[in-house]
């Protein structure tokens, strides 16, 4: 008996054609609210001082319900600026390939010398972005901190003399 074998082409089309019917299934038969989500909220952009951010972030220009209402951006002078927790930054980078956000915070701008300083926590579920969008993860930031057990930075504050700084403590040289 003679078997019958499907051409090269054929096979390939057919393969071809079953895996379009299987990963072509619309976004809204696998899940509607997330296909309600992205086309409300793709191209919703704030724009300020040739910064453009759209999710998770809120505020002028992006439609309301796309953001999260706790990462509120606001333009002034130009400039981005985000309120966090009632702590202000400053927004100075944002690459969208790399997913990262450079801040400052907006007391310390002009010196590092505040007389009366200020902690910034964030509370993590502000950054508990919706699991129906990838790509999203929580991290944690640290400024002012040693790599290893030991290492100080040092801080000149002319009213206030010299300062050692590590993460958890300050104390006067």
């Amino acid at each position: 008996m003679k078997s019958r074998r499907f051409p090269c082409s054929l096979f390939s089309l057919q393969v071809l054609f079953v895996s379009h019917v299987i990963l072509g299934i619309p976004l809204s038969l696998s899940n509607p609210g997330l296909d309600m989500f992205v086309s409300t909220c793709r191209d919703s952009k704030f724009e300020c001082g040739g910064i453009s951010l759209g999710y998770p972030f809120s505020g002028e220009g992006i439609t309301p319900g796309c953001g999260h209402r706790g990462l509120e951006l606001s333009c002034d002078g130009g400039a981005t600026m985000l309120e966090i927790e009632g702590v202000r930054y400053k927004v100075l980078h944002f690459s969208p390939v790399n997913r990262t956000l450079k801040i400052a915070r907006q007391d310390l701008e002009n010196s590092l010398c505040n007389p009366e300083p200020e902690g910034s926590i964030f509370d993590s579920t502000l950054f508990n972005i919706t699991s129906l969008i990838p790509g999203y993860a929580n991290v944690t930031l640290l400024y002012d901190c040693p790599f290893s057990t030991g290492s100080y930075g040092v801080l000149n504050c002319n009213m206030k003399g010299t300062f050692t700084r590590t993460c958890r403590s300050s104390s006067k040289e």
